[in-house]
């Protein structure tokens, strides 16, 4: 079944994410003039696919949701800036209406599991998760030569996985179980 059917030209379609029969997906509605795309996020209630989405009230400019039932997380970017952009992640928790910023200035991709959202940190050195029930980042480990790189955190329930290249070794998928 097709839910949603754009031109591209119009209207470009990202970053699903499912949380019960709720879809959660980002949409850039590209400015013709090239300057300044309007991005948000919407979701769908799959229970009723007829019905319109909803926008996400977020910040402005959000983009990448990561969605649960009890938390959304997304990035914003700063006005102007390309929703590809690295920029800060943010919380919601669905329960409270509180939404808390992520203490990492440049992250891009964030994936959600029961009690940590995991993601991409620019620099690539530290392979680091944030802590939803602490509100903490939790350090799982940091480069040891500047040659080692992280990236594609992705988190699901409390498993943790990650790409790790560290020099001449070949490029490896790690994981680890999170506390619960």
């Amino acid at each position: 079944m097709t839910l949603i059917d754009a031109p591209i030209r119009d209207r470009k379609l990202w970053d699903p994410a499912l949380s019960g029969t709720q879809l959660w997906y980002a949409t850039i509605d590209p400015d013709p003039n090239g300057i300044a795309d309007e991005f948000h996020i919407e979701h769908l209630d799959l229970t009723q696919p007829e019905a319109p989405p909803a926008v996400f009230p977020g910040l402005g400019h959000d983009f990448d949701p990561a969605v649960n039932a009890r938390f959304v997380v997304w990035k914003a970017t700063e006005p102007g800036d390309s929703a590809l952009n690295w920029c800060a992640l943010h919380v919601l928790d669905r329960q409270s209406g509180a939404v808390t910023l992520i203490a990492v200035a440049k992250a891009n991709r964030p994936s959600l599991g029961d009690r940590f959202v995991a993601f991409d940190e620019i620099t690539h050195t530290r392979l680091v998760v944030y802590d939803l029930a602490t509100q903490r980042l939790v350090e799982l480990r940091r480069a040891a030569a500047a040659t080692a790189t992280y990236g594609g955190m992705s988190v699901s329930g409390s498993l943790l996985s990650f790409f790790v290249q560290d020099g001449a070794r070949q490029p490896r998928i790690g994981w680890a179980n999170l506390p619960e």
